[in-house]
């Protein structure tokens, strides 16, 4: 009896161990499923011979198929339309490399049933169960969002390598030491040195810095590291051919994600403009003690039409001193219009090459007045122009008597009509005292001619004279018939 009780309750602990580890292996099955099923990657089961025994959720929704279409099926028929051909050798050396206790990773790009593309990501693990190799567990995860960040990204990286490489002006980047990262075409061309003597280099080793120039430089970089803006400017660089040559500087930070990860230098060539200016300094003072000791106004523009000099005589109108001119321009000293009028009249003087005489409006105290001006383009050595210059004097007296001329000789042509009106009514009725007279009428002028002016009916039988017929004789006397000679 004892001993049948001690093996009663030795089954009853048996039993129970059993049910517990049933109970135990229940819930990690349930435990399993429940993290298969919610894991937001694509999971599929598959045992040694490569066929699909399970999957997930996000494994029925990645190939648009239903779970009946995939459970039994061959894991490399399944890819079959879904992959590219040339990428399933691949998946298939991926399965065995993972039969053979391998963890591959390969990134597979495929087109579903319902044509959606995707990017899959994809590992897979050898699955144990009770110490034996069951199959493989394959994890797929959709990376198609972080594939279109990083095309996007590529692409917008191309876009600005592009900019960069095609910018016509040069453009130089380093790191937050100063160890320059990378150059563009435009620099190399600029300064004619190669992408090996530049990139690497810190930025006070560099070739086209003159050793004189490098504490300029090392300032502003360090005010750069603590925050501080700095705005363009100019300086002097040397060439590899050992010329020197003027560059103007635009200075900004380079920033990922917000936060300052390097320097960015936009640098131009601004020789010829520097000799430009210097050639218009030249001219400006070969002409100073010309332009202080005439009466007229004179002034000189660059090509942009901003005042660089001029002489007392225009600067007591603009109420200014002479040295106080440069930089401004016409929109500084009279109304918009007039402004723009001076200004667009500069551009056409310059555009060709060629002096004009204008006679144009102008303000002084605040008067309009006229003026005669004569803007000339000026030109450098070469020939090239670089600015204008302006000479022009008060004409509002002159043309204030040629208007009184104009009415003068308005009022004089009216008084010349009103006499010959007067002549040619007198004249009118002169001629009909002379045809109507019962005497002779002749008219003697300077004692030298006898003149028929009218002549009447009696003139013709006395004279014996066509009545068209003008005379003179050697005596100046008329022929005179007998019968007029003898009553005479």
């Amino acid at each position: 009896m004892l001993n049948d009780e001690i093996v009663k309750s030795s089954v009853k602990g048996v039993y129970a161990e059993e049910k517990k580890a049933e109970e135990a292996l229940r819930k990690s099955e349930e435990k399993f499923r429940t993290i298969f099923e919610s894991a937001t990657d694509c999971m599929i089961l598959v045992d040694k011979s490569g066929r699909i025994l399970d999957v997930n959720k996000k494994a029925v929704e990645v190939f648009g198929s239903s779970i009946e279409e995939l459970l039994g099926r061959h894991i490399a028929r399944v890819m079959v339309g879904l992959v590219s051909p040339k990428d399933i050798p691949m998946v298939m050396n991926a399965f065995l490399e993972g039969i053979a206790g391998r963890k591959p990773r390969i990134e597979v790009s495929l087109k579903n049933r319902k044509g959606q593309v995707m990017h899959l990501d994809c590992t897979n693990s050898l699955l144990k169960i009770d110490g034996k190799y069951y199959g493989l567990l394959v994890v797929a995860r959709d990376v198609s969002e972080h594939k279109r960040i990083e095309n996007a990204l590529r692409e917008s990286e191309e876009k600005h390598r592009s900019l960069f490489e095609l910018a016509p002006d040069g453009i130089i980047t380093s790191d937050l030491k100063g160890n320059i990262t990378s150059v563009n075409k435009a620099f190399l061309r600029i300064t004619g040195f190669s992408k090996e003597e530049i990139v690497g280099k810190h930025f006070t080793k560099l070739p086209t810095i003159r050793e004189m120039d490098i504490a300029k430089y090392v300032k502003p970089f360090f005010s750069f590291l603590r925050g501080k803006k700095i705005g363009a400017f100019e300086f002097v660089y040397r060439r590899k051919d050992g010329t020197l040559a003027w560059g103007e500087a635009h200075p900004s930070v380079l920033k990922e994600q917000g936060k300052v990860t390097g320097f960015q230098a936009v640098l131009r060539d601004i020789t010829e403009r520097k000799k430009a200016e210097d050639a218009l300094r030249k001219s400006e003072g070969k002409y100073r003690t010309l332009l202080e000791n005439v009466p007229q106004k004179i002034f000189l523009k660059d090509m942009n039409s901003v005042y660089v000099s001029c002489n007392e005589n225009y600067a007591r109108d603009l109420k200014i001193k002479s040295d106080e001119i440069t930089g401004k321009t016409d929109y500084d000293f009279y109304p918009k219009e007039l402004a723009e009028k001076y200004r667009a009249d500069d551009r056409r003087i310059m555009e060709s090459g060629e002096t004009e005489d204008i006679e144009e409006d102008y303000i002084q105290d605040g008067q309009k007045v006229f003026v005669h001006t004569v803007k000339t383009p000026v030109k450098d050595e070469k020939g090239n122009v670089v600015g204008i210059l302006g000479i022009f004097w008060d004409i509002t007296e002159q043309k204030q008597m040629e208007e009184k001329l104009r009415q003068y000789s308005e009022h004089l042509e009216e008084l010349v009509k009103e006499r010959t009106k007067e002549l040619l009514e007198s004249e009118k009725r002169y001629s009909v005292v002379v045809e109507g007279a019962s005497d002779g009428v002749v008219m003697i002028q300077d004692g030298k001619k006898c003149i028929r002016k009218q002549e009447s009916p009696r003139n013709y039988r006395l004279l014996k004279r066509r009545t068209d017929q003008s005379y003179t004789r050697k005596n100046n006397r008329p022929k005179i018939s007998p019968t007029y000679k003898k009553r005479i």
